[in-house]
């Protein structure tokens, strides 16, 4: 009876895994113990032994992409097996809701003519944290206050962080040409979004302090002199 491979927890940390590189291809038979798929984990990549014997029947998750723990990567059985898929995303109690959704989709293409969800402008529904002066200063300038980030209390926008802002008429060619020739968006490794997840818990989570110092210069000159 054919079955669900699901993504298994490799670490203690892990959340999710990226497929690296499927050490089986569809229709290849597998011993308990086999080197199935390397799986890139939030701190390695990581080969996945097979606990159990069959045939590699279906790849769900592809090289390159990630899954949550528990999610279906692939089904096994017997070789030759013919199997419902939705049949068995409905019956794993792991499986994703969107999963037997997306698999009608395919079956249907007539379902995917349905009316586009209409889209919501967040920027605008969205309150501008920013100082009095903050704002006067980006309606002088023509600086678009939802695309900075303020480094006042709670990610309020101050005055100082208009200072290194683009004005709109120098950001306008950016934004009517964002993918240039040449460009290439490379995703993230689990590792690198591990990385970016610790410093952004440690900029938010950590309670931080600054210190300052003053000093008057010429006194110092002056009293070296002497």
């Amino acid at each position: 009876m054919a079955s669900l491979i699901t993504m298994p927890k490799l670490s203690d940390t892990m959340e999710e895994g990226g497929i690296g590189a499927w050490l089986k291809k569809e229709g290849e038979h597998f011993d308990e113990g086999d080197p199935l798929v390397a799986i890139e984990t939030d701190k390695a990549t990581v080969e996945y032994a097979s606990p159990y014997e069959g045939t590699l029947l279906k790849i769900l998750i592809p090289e390159g992409k990630a899954a949550k723990l528990k999610d279906p990567i692939a089904v096994y059985g017997k070789q030759g097996e013919a199997f419902d898929l939705q049949q068995l995303l409905k019956g794993s109690v792991s499986a994703p809701q969107a999963g037997p959704a997306k698999a009608a989709t395919v079956a249907n293409p007539k379902t995917s003519l349905a009316t586009p969800p209409v889209p919501v402008d967040n920027a605008a529904s969205k309150r501008i944290k920013a100082s009095p002066l903050a704002k006067k200063m980006a309606k002088e300038q023509g600086v678009n206050l939802t695309l900075l980030s303020g480094t006042g209390t709670n990610g309020r926008i101050i005055a100082r962080d208009l200072a290194t802002a683009p004005s709109a008429q120098n950001l306008a060619p950016a934004i009517a040409r964002p993918n240039q020739a040449g460009d290439q968006k490379i995703p993230l490794s689990m590792m690198r979004k591990t990385i970016a997840k610790r410093l952004h818990a440690a900029k938010n989570d950590a309670p931080h302090f600054y210190l300052t110092v003053s000093a008057n210069m010429e006194k110092i000159l002056t009293w070296r002199r002497i």
